[in-house]
This record gives C-alpha cells, sequence and structure tokens, in this order.
C-alpha cells in the first residue's frame, strides 16, 4: 500500500458563520500529494516560511518535502518507533527541524547539513509538546508522564532544567501534558 498526505488550501477570508466556515472547508483546493510510499504519515508540520513540509511516519523516518517543487528533501532515519511530534526552528533562515517518536528521544535535524545534529535522552515518556522561549533561546519538551524539561538552544541543546507538572501550580495531581505555549511577562493570548 502507498500512503499519501495531502495538502489543500483552504480560503477562510470573509467567513464568520459556522456553515461559512464548514463551506470554505468543503471546497478546499488541494495544492501537493506527497507521498511517503509504505510508511504512514503520522505527524506533519510545516517550516517558518512553507517552504517545507516534514512528515513523521509510522516506522520511524522524518521526511522532509519542497512544498514549491513538490519533491522529498530528506528522509532521516534515527529513531525507533512511531514519529510522534515535529517541529521546526521557528526562526525562518534556520533550516532545523526538532522530532521526537514513541523511543523517547528529541532528535535535532540540520536540513542544510542533512544530519542529525543532537539525540536528547532523558524524557521519562513520550513527548507531547515543544515549545521556543520567546528568545528563541530555550526548547522546552513536555511529556505524557508530566514532564517539562528545558534546553538551551545556544549551548549545544544542554539540558537547563526540569520540573514535574505537580511542582506546577494547578497541576498538582500527577497528568500528562498535552500541550505547551511558553508565553514571558504573563502575556495572556
Amino acid at each position: 500500500m502507498n500512503y499519501m498526505t495531502k495538502v489543500f488550501a483552504i480560503d477562510i477570508h470573509g467567513a464568520v458563520s459556522l456553515d461559512e466556515h464548514i463551506s470554505s472547508f468543503m471546497s478546499a483546493t488541494e495544492l501537493h500529494t506527497f507521498k511517503t510510499m509504505a510508511q504512514l504519515g503520522m505527524e506533519v508540520c510545516f517550516d517558518p516560511s512553507s517552504r517545507y513540509i516534514a512528515i513523521g511516519t509510522s516506522d520511524s523516518h522524518v521526511k522532509v518535502f519542497d512544498t514549491v517543487k513538490g519533491f522529498q528533501t530528506h528522509n532521516f532515519l534515527g529513531h525507533r518507533g512511531v514519529i510522534v511530534k515535529l517541529a521546526f526552528y521557528p526562526k525562518v533562515d534556520s533550516l532545523k527541524l526538532i522530532s521526537s517518536s514513541e523511543d523517547f528521544t528529541v532528535r535535532i535535524w540540520d536540513l542544510v547539513l542533512n544530519t542529525e545534529l543532537h539525540c536528547l535522552r532523558g524524557q521519562e515518556g513520550r513527548v507531547s509538546a515543544f515549545a521556543f522561549s520567546d528568545d528563541l533561546d530555550t526548547l522546552l519538551v513536555a511529556t505524557k508522564h508530566a514532564q517539562v524539561i528545558f534546553y538551551n538552544v545556544r549551548d549545544n541543546f544542554k539540558q537547563i532544567g526540569a520540573i514535574e507538572a505537580k511542582e506546577i501550580k494547578g497541576l498538582e495531581e500527577e497528568t500528562g501534558i498535552n500541550a505547551l505555549i511558553y508565553l514571558e511577562n504573563n502575556d495572556a493570548p
């Protein structure tokens, strides 16, 4: 069986009601189809410029495609297990990709050098979310086992701290963390 990931353009400008939003989705335009062959795409993310799409597969591959030209540019191997989370480094001119899988590792890939830069170990459980500090100097990694780990991006992703969810006000009960947003100066959305 060959698997594909399809990318659609959806125009929601001017849509106000729920029916208008649903109508926008129903009239989406297919932009590209990316074939992941016999590997089911499990996680997808775009780089900040939307030039590249990364697809994490069910058999440990991280595939990157050029969205303009429509071809595969990278096929990163190193994880063992389903790819569960992907994120591009948010700076447009830095083509770095962060991935995690069921093997509890976080890997940093350099698209320019076409290589793995770092493999971060020590997460207790499957990674559920990534976030960056506003200055992009700190990577935060949350796990399903209620842990947040802090890594210094500028110092080769050296671990600089970790907290358990039970130490966070409001999360005193042991619970997994499913999403993570880093806001400085108590800026609330």
